[in-house]
């Protein structure tokens, strides 16, 4: 089984877009593509909204999204999940991750940024990423005047981490042209 991992800079990058995007180019050489979202905050259906977003814009059956975890409360996954009154931990995800039935191609996308907290020990979507098999991560930032900064800090943090990542600059709302192409060339 292939896996990608899905994060960025942020939440509001349009990592949803990107894993729907990476799913139809998979799709078109004919492998199965599963859309896992293990945790999604800010939305009250059970089923949740990014992993079923991205598998319609692909063209991926809703039986092969699935988001593991959902909490109402539109804030960082281990405060909405406190307020639901669930204690979130890394271990409960990789826990909740192995019980989906494994398929030819796994897309992953991780909640807010990739250093979000996202267990009781300070864990972040890193020590998520280094306890399953994976492939590659691919990094989303904005790209918006400021993108060369935040590219940057997330290049360093991935690199520190010694993750295989690859970069997506993507273009969330129309942009000067000017900041587009020295975001670009940076």
């Amino acid at each position: 089984m292939q896996t990608l991992f899905v994060s960025g800079n942020d939440t509001g990058v349009g990592k949803t877009k990107i894993v729907a995007t990476l799913a139809r180019e998979i799709i078109s050489r004919q492998s199965h593509v599963q859309i896992i979202k293990p945790v999604e905050a800010g939305v009250s259906d059970a089923r949740g909204m990014d992993a079923l977003e991205a598998a319609r814009a692909a063209g991926v059956s809703a039986e092969d999204a699935h988001t593991l975890f959902t909490f109402s409360e539109p804030i960082a996954p281990l405060e909405a999940a406190a307020k639901s009154g669930l204690t979130l931990t890394l271990d409960l995800l990789l826990s909740a991750y192995a019980e989906v039935i494994e398929t030819e191609v796994r897309i992953i996308e991780g909640a807010g940024g990739l250093a979000v907290p996202i267990g009781q020990n300070n864990e972040d979507w890193v020590d998520f990423i280094k306890r399953i098999p994976l492939d590659i991560v691919v990094l989303v930032v904005e790209d918006r005047l400021g993108a060369i900064n935040q590219g940057r800090t997330l290049s360093h943090y991935a690199k520190s981490k010694k993750l295989n990542s690859v970069f997506i600059l993507h273009e969330v709302k129309k942009q000067d042209r000017s900041i587009r192409e020295s975001n670009i060339k940076a």
